[in-house]
């Protein structure tokens, strides 16, 4: 069968390898999150096929992740980086890469859709330097320019990472899966669950995801306040007391910095005036 020729193109996602990677393993984050034990298992199998260890895709995305993964790299060394990363991707056959990509993106249209290509990734413009910077088609002033802002990446401060970069990191995701299933009750409440994919998918500095706790932070203090007027209630000092906690914890609570800290109280607040209310 001949192979498909890769035309020279601007920077396309779908044809970023290292964001097709990201968008897959975010929407396999999603599936765990609302336990679609299906979509699990269509992710797994195409990370699995596409990326196996010294694909063709899996060698693409190493040269990748020396630099979206790399950062407080010396300076007197990251030039040498680059220009050996440059020459490590010189030797990959870039007709393959292409091909693979085809048949990855055609499962992905027909197995999961295309709003794949929507889910947020917080480093997209880091991969999307690196692509250009590897695209031979670039014209060399943009391409010193865009070497020049990669190499104030990589020698730069370590971001603050959101949930998915451990899994990014590690590249395990069954590893994941099966840590978040052992961690989080299959039962979680519509809120929980809401909480969980807002900071899974949109990450911590997003604002959108402060937003939402905002309102639902305001949402659980009036429900807890609601409680205290409660006539049965107010029998129980006990309950009275544990509500009055609760308030405090709230109250306390600072949506300025978003981690996994603050989700687990949010997450334990909302069981509690589930409870409560019952």
């Amino acid at each position: 069968m001949q192979k498909l020729e890769k035309p020279k193109f601007k920077h396309n996602k779908k044809r970023n390898t290292a964001f097709l990677f990201e968008a897959i393993v975010k929407e396999l984050t999603k599936a765990v999150v609302y336990g679609d034990k299906n979509k699990q298992k269509i992710i797994s199998s195409l990370l699995k096929e596409h990326f196996r260890k010294n694909g063709v895709l899996d060698n693409e995305l190493t040269l990748y992740k020396q630099f979206y993964e790399t950062r407080k790299f010396p300076k007197e060394h990251a030039e040498k980086l680059l220009n050996q990363v440059k020459n490590d991707y010189e030797k990959l056959d870039e007709n393959d890469i292409y091909n693979e990509q085809s048949k990855l993106i055609a499962k992905v249209n027909k197995m999961l859709g295309v709003n794949v290509y929507n889910n947020f990734v917080p480093n997209y413009k880091t991969l999307a330097t690196v692509s250009q910077i590897f695209n031979r088609s670039v014209e060399p002033k943009k391409r010193i320019l865009l070497e020049q802002e990669l190499i104030e990446h990589i020698t730069g401060e370590e971001p603050t990472k959101v949930v998915v970069d451990e899994l990014m990191d590690k590249g395990v995701y069954n590893r994941f899966v099966h840590r978040f299933n052992e961690t989080y009750s299959k039962n979680l409440l519509p809120e929980q669950k809401q909480v969980l994919s807002r900071y899974i998918t949109c990450g911590e500095n997003d604002i959108d995801v402060k937003i939402y706790l905002g309102e639902e932070i305001s949402r659980l203090k009036k429900a807890i306040g609601d409680a205290k007027n409660n006539e049965i209630i107010k029998e129980s000092s006990d309950l009275q007391n544990n509500l009055n906690r609760a308030h405090q914890l709230l109250a306390s609570l600072r949506i300025d910095t978003v981690n996994e800290e603050l989700i687990k109280k949010v997450m334990l607040i909302q069981e509690f005036v589930h409870e409560v209310n019952m």
